[in-house]
């Protein structure tokens, strides 16, 4: 009886010894703390694509080397690294190792003469280009002509549209929101609600200005010609001078505000309301018009605004974008699509309007409501960023990868 009691007392004090078995969640023979270490996606036996499994790969996260380790690479073979800026970040902080892109022919990013940029959107075939693994979550991108702009966990990136990075410039509070001025040579983010901090970073990764906001940043966007950037805050719209950060304008909506956006000089604000309206007011805050939804629920998602104001698109969860015009406001022109529009854009010129749907299509039409073309991007991205000229940049928080598409 005594060695029996023995035993238990030693089976109770060796037991909480014994640890716990880490799961292996998707069976690749890697359990999920190895895949923590590696980078991988715990829930894809193969992360990058390639054919090879995660533990076979001796690059799992490079589908472009299925089958070399990266030291057996001799230097004949090793492609040559694309030019970089020289970018110092500040010492406490490194951005993230960036994966080199593949070499391609650059796109025509401004339209020739004679052109339109549907023109050019209708010429593209876009195809990736590069595979960035940025290591965190990201929040937002922007593309501009030549530039995407990332708000990442860290801080605010400056990528070109090949996925070179340019600029890093790191903050202490999250970065919410991002855009980029028009050429691309100025980050404007935006970050969390205790620091309600609006930031312009050049190029070379320097801050510009800061702006603290009176309440927390709900929503950014810019003008067309790059001289005005905005916040929203619950029922309000700021309108600051983007080459100082000074404030020169507040508008008062009559809703919460869900998105806005601002046309080519602002003279023309598009708000979208968290009650499924949707109107248009001048850049002094006169309301000019206002739909006031379907007779049920629907979120709008996202807004864009034509240049001159006279047309407004929308993105709902409706499976359906909604082109207003000002002529007719009351009666918006449905472009059904196969799932929720995430977002919306006006090309620079008006020369088209393009929704970015959940069923893995950009759809791309003219101000008569006709698609004018339907574009796969492939799969559902957890962000995507459409530049005026059909390339576009999409992002995978599932495994922290941003995409680049030209």
């Amino acid at each position: 009886m005594r060695k029996l009691l023995l035993l238990l007392i030693l089976l109770s004090l060796f037991s909480g010894c014994i640890k716990e078995k880490i799961p292996d969640t998707d069976g690749d023979g890697w359990d999920d703390a190895q895949e923590a270490r590696a980078g991988t996606d715990p829930t894809r036996v193969d992360t990058d694509g390639d054919g090879l499994w995660d533990p076979l790969d001796p690059n799992p996260l490079d589908p472009t080397i299925p089958g070399k380790k990266e030291e057996e690479v001799k230097p004949e073979e090793a492609p040559e690294a694309a030019p970089q800026p020289e970018v110092t970040p500040p010492p406490t902080t490194l951005p993230p190792k960036t994966e080199a892109p593949l070499t391609t022919p650059p796109p025509a990013t401004l339209p020739a003469a004679g052109k339109n940029y549907l023109e050019l959107v209708l010429e593209a075939s876009p195809t990736q280009v590069a595979d960035v693994n940025l290591r965190e979550q990201v929040s937002e991108l922007a593309a501009s002509r030549e530039y995407v702009g990332v708000a990442g966990e860290k801080g605010f990136y400056l990528f070109d549209i090949y996925g070179n990075q340019i600029a890093f410039y790191p903050t202490q509070a999250e970065p919410k929101h991002v855009v980029l001025s028009p050429e691309g040579s100025v980050v404007y983010g935006a970050t969390a609600a205790w620091d309600r901090g609006l930031y312009a970073i050049s190029s070379s990764a320097e801050l510009l200005w800061k702006h603290s906001a009176k309440d927390v940043i709900e929503n950014l966007a810019i003008s067309g010609n790059g001289e005005v950037v905005g916040y929203s805050s619950y029922k309000k719209i700021y309108l600051l001078h983007a080459n100082n950060g000074t404030l020169f304008r507040e508008i008062k909506t009559e809703v919460d505000i869900a998105a806005f956006a601002l046309s080519e000089n602002a003279s023309y604000v598009a708000v979208a309301g968290k009650d499924g309206t949707v109107s248009l007011y001048t850049g002094e805050g006169e309301l000019l018009w206002e739909w006031e939804g379907y007779s049920f629920n629907i979120d709008i998602l996202d807004v864009a605004v034509s240049g001159d104001g006279s047309h407004v698109v929308a993105g709902t969860d409706y499976y359906r974008g909604l082109l207003f015009s000002s002529d007719s406001p009351q009666a918006p022109i449905e472009i059904k699509t196969g799932a929720e529009v995430i977002q919306v854009f006006a090309a620079p010129d008006d020369s088209y309007f393009a929704a970015v749907s959940y069923d893995k299509n950009i759809y791309y039409f003219n101000a008569e409501g006709e698609v004018l073309l339907k574009r796969s991007y492939g799969r559902v991205y957890s962000k995507i960023a459409v530049s005026p000229a059909g390339s576009y940049a999409a992002a995978d928080n599932s495994i922290r990868h941003i995409y680049f598409f030209t």
